[in-house]
C-alpha cells in the first residue's frame, strides 16, 4: 500500500510538471520566435542571446539555479531590493515545483530555432494575398501562421511529452531534504529505489510502466493528429 502511494504521488508530480511546463515552453518559445522573425537591424543578436543558454550543460545550469534560488541567493536579494517579500523558492515544498518550472523557461532557445525554421518555411505569398483581402495581424496569425506551423507544433509536443515525463538530471541536482517530496518525480522515484533501496526488480517494473505510459500517450497523440497540416497531397 505504501509503495502504491509513492508511485501514485510521483506520477502526479510528474504529470503536473508536464501539463504545465510543456504548453508554457511551447507558447513562450513561439511568441519569442514571432518577435525575432523580423528582418530588422540587430535582430540576429537577440536570436543569439535567446539560443546561448541552451549550449550550457544541464548540470552546470542546475548548480547556477541552486545558487540563484537559495535563501540568500540573487533572486531573494532582488526581491529585497524591490521591497518585496522573499521566498523559499527551491527550499520550500510549496514553491519548489513552481520554481523548477520557472527555470525551464530559460531553455526555450532550442525551440525558438525550430519555430524560426517553421516560420521561414511559410510562403510570403500567403501573407500578401491575406493583406490584399484586408486581413490584420491576428487574422494572419490564426489563419496562416499557426495552421502552417502545425507540423512543428506536433513535433515539439511529442518531444515535450517524451522528455517531460523523463525529467531527471536537473531535478536530481536541485533536490534537497527541504523539497524532496515536492520534486519526487517518477524517474527519481525509480532511481531512489534502484540505487538507494537496492530494489532493482521493483525499479525495473516501474521503468517498464513508464515506457508503456509514454508509448501510449505518444500513440494517442499520433492517432489524434488530424489537425496537423502537411501541405497539399498530390
Amino acid at each position: 500500500n505504501g509503495l502504491f502511494k509513492g508511485v501514485a504521488f510521483s506520477f502526479g508530480i510528474t504529470f503536473l510538471w508536464a501539463i504545465i511546463s510543456i504548453p508554457l515552453g511551447m507558447v513562450l518559445s513561439f511568441m519569442v520566435a514571432l518577435l525575432v522573425n523580423r528582418e530588422v537591424k540587430g535582430v540576429g543578436v537577440f536570436r543569439l542571446l535567446y539560443y546561448m543558454p541552451t549550449i550550457i550543460p544541464g548540470i552546470a545550469m542546475s548548480f547556477i539555479w541552486a545558487d540563484v534560488f537559495r535563501e540568500a541567493g540573487l533572486a531573494n536579494q532582488l526581491l529585497l531590493t524591490l521591497g518585496l517579500p522573499t521566498s523559499k523558492f527551491l527550499e520550500g515544498e510549496n514553491t519548489a515545483l513552481a520554481t523548477l518550472i520557472l527555470t525551464g523557461v530559460w531553455g526555450i532557445g532550442g525551440n525558438i530555432i525550430m519555430w524560426l525554421a517553421a516560420l521561414r518555411n511559410i510562403g510570403p505569398e500567403l501573407y500578401e494575398a491575406a493583406s490584399l483581402d484586408g486581413a490584420g495581424y491576428f487574422t494572419k496569425l490564426f489563419r496562416i501562421t499557426i495552421p502552417m506551423s502545425t507540423p512543428m507544433i506536433f513535433y515539439n509536443l511529442i518531444m515535450g511529452i517524451i522528455g517531460g515525463l523523463q525529467i531527471f538530471t536537473q531535478v536530481l541536482l536541485l533536490r534537497n531534504p527541504n523539497n524532496s517530496e515536492a520534486l519526487n518525480f517518477f524517474v527519481l522515484h525509480i532511481y531512489d529505489n534502484a540505487m538507494g533501496n537496492n530494489m532493482m526488480g521493483y525499479a525495473s517494473a516501474l521503468s517498464w510502466i513508464l515506457f508503456v505510459i509514454i508509448a501510449a500517450i505518444t500513440a494517442v497523440t499520433f492517432k489524434t493528429s488530424k489537425w496537423v497540416y502537411y501541405g497539399e497531397v498530390a
